[in-house]
């Protein structure tokens, strides 16, 4: 082990294992530095936009079946029904990065504001993550139906 002393100290070397650490992904702050599955806004927007384009093609079952969350409630007509088919696409209010936890993947959140089939306001996040294969995709892709209050097994919306 090699050891830099200045003044009788280790500081230098120190430093450098930290910066070292850190930049191999490998520090305290490895999941803030560690881009490889980052999205950025634009393409969060991009898969929103996608979204939207579907459902108002009339392909709300397809959109539905496409996250892994939202699969429970694609039965529920009531959820399919009050899909913003014939409504403008939602307002994008703010962005963030995500890191993942239980519920979600790292990746990007769209806070959006629409309305809904039936008239009714909604606030939601739409959630983009990027799979190892580099595809972006959206676990949670029904973004009219978030604040219901509704929940289903295996739902972290």
């Amino acid at each position: 082990m090699m050891t830099l002393l200045r003044r009788g100290r280790p500081v230098l070397f120190l430093a450098v294992l930290v910066c070292t650490a850190c930049a191999r992904g490998e520090g305290p702050s490895a999941e803030l530095s560690d881009t490889h599955y980052e999205v950025a806004e634009a393409e969060a927007r991009e898969v929103l936009d996608q979204t939207v384009a579907l459902i108002q093609a009339g392909r709300v079952r397809e959109v539905c079946m496409s996250g892994s969350s939202s699969r429970p409630i694609c039965s529920d007509t009531e959820v399919l029904a009050r899909a913003p088919a014939n409504q403008p696409a939602p307002t994008v209010l703010s962005s963030r990065r995500q890191l993942g936890s239980d519920c979600s993947a790292d990746g990007r959140v769209l806070v959006i504001t629409g309305v809904d089939a039936v008239g009714g306001s909604f606030t939601s996040e739409f959630h983009v993550s990027r799979l190892p294969d580099g595809t972006l995709t959206s676990r949670f892709p029904v973004y009219w139906f978030h604040n219901s209050g509704i929940t289903y097994p295996g739902y972290c919306g």
